[in-house]
Parts: C-alpha cells; structure tokens; sequence
C-alpha cells in the first residue's frame, strides 16, 4: 500500500490557466517544464454504494494506452490529506478485483465481486505537471508535484459539473511544505482549499446531493491526551468545520446564510482556544492567529448581515410583488 499525500486548491479556470503560463519558481527549484496528458477516470461502485459507505474508491484510469486500477480510502479532516492507495495495472476499463491481493486492502472489498459494480462516474480531463524542489529544512529538498487539472465530472445518468483544481502531491520531504507552497500560489491567484476529493464531488454529484451548511461533528477527548495533542486535534476539528461550510457561502442558495453562520461558529471556538492555550503557543504564532481570524470574524459578521437583508427583508418584499425598481437592483446586486 502506498500512502498518498496531497493538498487541493480550486478557483476560476482562466486565472489558473494564467498561473500555469508562469509558474511561481522562487517557490522552489522547478526541475522540469510542464508536461500534460488527457485523462479519462471511471469511479465504480455497487448500485447501494456499499464501497462509499466504507469510505473507498474504486476507480480504472486510462493515462496513454494503459489502464491503471485504484483502491483508495477517503483521507482524514480537516484537508484530507493523507489517504492509502493500491494501484495496479489492468487490461481493460473494466476493475479486475482479484489483482488486489494486500490483506488490508481485501479487508475492505469484502463482500464486493466483479459483478457487482458498475460506473458511478466519469471524470475526463487535462492534466498538467510539474516538479518542484523546496527546502523543508532538511538536508534533501522535498519534491512536490503540482498538478493543474481542468476538466468535467460526469455521471452515468448524465449530470455534469467543471473539474478545475490544483493537486499539491509531497512526494518526498515534510507535509508542511505543502502549505508552504500553497500559500506562494494563493498569493498569486485566487485559490481556496478544497477538502473534497474528485470521488466525493463525482458521488456527491450522482446521488443528487446539493452544497449544504455542515454542523461540526462531537468532538471527543480521552482523559489521557497530552495537552500539545489535545490543542492540535481541537484547531483540527475547528479547520475541518470551517472548510466544509466555505463552497454552502460561496454558493447563493436557501443554505447560505446558514453556511455563513456555521463559519462563524467555527471561528468563535477556533478563537476560544487560542485564548485557552494561549501559554503553548509562540507570541509571534499566537499574533498571526490572531489577526487572521479576527479578520475573518468581522468578515463574517457582515457577510451574514447581507445575507439575512438579502434573504429575509428585500426578498420577501419583492416576491410580495412590490414594483420597485431600486429595491430589485440592490436585491440583484446582493445576489451576485
């Protein structure tokens, strides 16, 4: 089994085609130009998903003129950025399941035979790849793949939806450096985290189900927790809340005001325990924590007031059949 450690970033499909023209080198030492293949990727799964409810993926890819087959799990929150991968080569687009002989991985095909699946869904895009070297402050550099995928996700029924993200994969070297990365590329383009993977996003996209505001699961503390780990896995579980509600906000719909309000919830416990564990954390840490998310709270806070004026005073006024030319732009410009 091979463990796959990768961070997405989505945004606007021309900008990225500008960032990929110009690659940020001083990023690191890009060891390579670009090189770019069409990809045709088909998910499976029994008609009950039974492998989704497992938290796999089975999927068949065809990269040139081979087929390549995948078992994957879903990674952990808050980014997902760690998941186990078997992959092997196969003869056709169809998955031959009996080429997945590791044990943990049969432990999760349980029950599950050739016959039983089908085509979920299919991505086919572009994929365009670079290598980079970076100094994580060790004596070798890591290497990250960056890769900009543009495509379409469609489903065996025939629901579509744009594929347009950037793949940070660690191939060898220290997981931070990926933020690292990250970051020299959000300061070039408008790029945000996307903590669901193509998987995710294709059944998502199958089983009709729309961007809603996500509640933050319990989170649970054992009595024997350092309080070093326990800080850690409190900012976790405040991440992963956060990042699952960003798409709810950036949609217009029935959730958003909702989604905006799950945001500020993750903010104020994010902020509670900054001020809790406060003694553990470095001045110049705890600062920039700070600052961010107080900007980001009062971001929220006037987010959600145009959103409820929106929503809950100029809407319900105008749907009342008010004939009021100013009220129907302000309406249409708070729903851009």
């Amino acid at each position: 089994m091979g463990r796959e450690i990768e961070l997405k970033l989505v945004g606007d499909a021309d900008e990225l085609s500008r960032l990929l023209a110009s690659w940020p080198v001083e990023a690191g030492r890009v060891t390579g130009p670009p090189t770019s293949a069409e990809l045709e990727t088909i998910y499976y799964d029994t008609p009950d998903h039974d492998l989704w409810r497992r938290k796999v993926a089975l999927r068949v890819r065809r990269q040139g003129g081979k087929w390549l087959q995948a078992l994957k799990t879903v990674g952990e929150a808050p980014l997902g950025l760690e998941r186990g991968e078997w992959e092997m080569a196969v003869a056709s687009a169809e998955p031959d399941l009996a080429m997945i002989r590791d044990p943990e991985a049969r432990a999760l095909l349980e029950g599950i035979a050739d016959e039983t699946l089908a085509r979920v869904f299919t991505s086919r895009m572009r994929r365009t790849t670079m290598l980079v070297e970076c100094d994580d402050g060790t004596s070798e550099p890591a290497v990250v793949e960056i890769a900009f995928d543009l495509g379409e996700i469609r489903t065996a029924l025939g629901a579509e939806a744009p594929l347009v993200e950037l793949e940070l994969e660690l191939k060898r070297g220290r997981p931070t450096v990926l933020f690292d990365l990250a970051q020299t590329l959000v300061a070039k383009a408008r790029l945000r985290p996307e903590p669901r993977t193509k998987t995710e996003r294709g059944f998502a996209l199958a089983m009709g189900r729309t961007v809603g505001a996500v509640r933050a699961d319990r989170l649970m503390l054992t009595t024997d927790i350092s309080t070093g780990a326990a800080l850690a896995k409190i900012l976790n579980h405040c991440l992963a809340h956060l990042v699952a509600n960003q798409a709810c906000v950036l949609e217009v719909g029935a959730d958003q005001v909702e989604g905006i309000h799950q945001l500020r919830v993750a903010v104020r416990r994010l902020r509670s325990a900054l001020a809790l564990f406060r003694p553990l954390l470095g001045d110049e840490r705890r600062v920039w924590l700070d600052g961010e998310s107080r900007w980001l709270a009062k971001s929220l806070a006037a987010a959600r007031e145009w959103a409820v004026l929106r929503d809950e005073t100029l809407a319900p006024v105008m749907a009342a059949g008010a004939d009021n030319p100013e009220l129907a732009m302000a309406l249409a410009g708070l729903s851009a």
